[in-house]
């Protein structure tokens, strides 16, 4: 996956239909202590989505992510 094209094509198509995009972009194992952390954890305050690409030798993706119910995002 390439996330800054990707990413930047977003932007851009957002952007003609009046929305604006704001990235914060960080290394990857930040980005995964930000994941690990959780959707309701205060260092994520602010951030709405992200765009990672999964490893699945990434414990937490293959066994812990899925099985501890205290791990999943907020519903709607």
């Amino acid at each position: 996956m390439l996330s800054l094209p990707m990413n930047e094509y977003l932007q851009e198509s957002f952007k003609e239909i009046g929305i604006n995009v704001d990235f914060k972009v960080v290394e990857l194992e930040t980005l995964y202590t930000h994941w690990r952390k959780g959707a309701k954890d205060e260092m994520n305050a602010g951030i709405t989505s992200n765009n990672i690409a999964y490893l699945t030798s990434d414990p937490l993706l293959s066994i812990i992510r899925s099985s501890i119910p205290a791990r999943s995002p907020p519903s709607a």
